[in-house]
């Protein structure tokens, strides 16, 4: 996922201000090593934090990216395993009941039904590549 042009646009204006900010407190604390030290040490532990939160964030989009690509692949999977169950029992039923199934199998109208199920199977669970993916 990337970033819209508003969330950029906020990132910059909230550097600016911290740059800004950190300009005034360096000239207020010039005079004063330990207060200038201590304001050091407070941006570089604020810094840190900020990449400590860039970081799990970076790692929650990754493992969601995987969840994600594993959860399409369980449905492909009990997809395709309930059309072999039906093919197995529309095989049996044929098997057990030849007379009827030759019956029903030879009518015209049965090619379209199956013609229009399996294109509205494939249809549903054919799913287009997500962007950034």
């Amino acid at each position: 996922m990337d970033e819209n042009e508003a969330n950029r646009s906020n990132y910059e204006e909230l550097e600016g201000h911290c740059k800004v900010l950190s300009a005034k407190l360096s000239q207020l604390t010039s005079g004063n090593s330990a207060v200038s030290s201590a304001v050091e040490d407070l941006e570089d532990y604020y810094e840190r934090s900020l990449q400590m939160r860039i970081m799990a964030n970076t790692t929650l989009r990754e493992e969601l990216r995987e969840l994600r690509a594993a959860n399409e692949d369980f449905v492909a999977r009990v997809v395709h395993g309930g059309v072999l169950v039906l093919v197995g029992v529309v095989v049996g039923l044929a098997l057990w009941f030849p007379a009827e199934s030759f019956a029903v199998f030879c009518a015209t109208w049965t090619y379209a039904v199956v013609a229009i199920v399996t294109a509205i199977v494939l249809n549903r669970w054919q799913r287009p590549a997500r962007k950034g993916e």
